[in-house]
C-alpha cells in the first residue's frame, strides 16, 4: 500500500487551515459583540455570563462524542456537518429574538468545533506524509486559540 503524498503547498491545506480559521472566528464572535447583545436583549452582566457559559458546557460535552463519530463516519464527512452545523448556528443567531434562542445558536456553533477539531487533525494526519505531518498541523493549527 502506498502512501498519499500531498505537498505542503496544497488548496487541501490552505482550505483546511482557512476552515479552521473561520471555525474559531465564528466560535468568538459572539463575546466581541456583548455590548451590542446586552443593549439589544437588555440584560444584566450575570445574564451575559450564562450566554457565555452554556456553549462551553456543552462543547465540553461533545467532544468525546463527536471524535468516536468521526472514526465512525469519516473525517470529510464530520467536517462538511460541521460546516452546516456553523453556519445554521450563524444565521440562527443573526435572525434571533430573545436570548434563550441566541444561547441555542452559539452552543450549534460551539458544537461545530467539537465536530471540526477530531476530523480535521485526522484528515490532516492521513493527507500528509511523515516527514511533512508536522508541518501540515502546525500550519493547519495557526488560528488556534492561545492556550491559557
Amino acid at each position: 500500500m502506498t502512501e498519499k503524498r500531498t505537498s505542503i503547498f496544497s488548496y487541501v491545506l490552505l482550505t483546511m487551515t482557512l476552515t479552521h480559521t473561520f471555525t474559531h472566528v465564528f466560535q468568538h464572535i459572539h463575546l466581541a459583540i456583548f455590548p451590542i447583545i446586552r443593549t439589544e436583549f437588555q440584560l444584566s452582566i450575570l445574564q451575559l455570563g450564562i450566554i457565555a457559559a452554556i456553549p462551553s458546557l456543552f462543547q465540553t460535552l461533545f467532544y468525546i462524542p463527536m471524535g468516536l463519530f468521526s472514526d465512525r463516519f469519516g473525517s470529510k464527512k464530520m467536517i462538511l456537518v460541521s460546516s452546516v452545523l456553523a453556519t445554521l448556528g450563524s444565521l440562527m443567531a443573526s435572525q434571533t429574538i430573545n436570548s434563550a434562542m441566541l444561547i441555542f445558536a452559539v452552543s450549534l456553533v460551539y458544537i461545530n468545533t467539537t465536530l471540526y477539531h477530531p476530523a480535521a487533525y485526522s484528515l490532516v494526519t492521513r493527507l500528509f506524509r511523515h516527514p511533512d505531518r508536522p508541518k501540515a498541523l502546525g500550519i493547519h493549527t495557526v488560528p488556534e486559540e492561545p492556550s491559557a
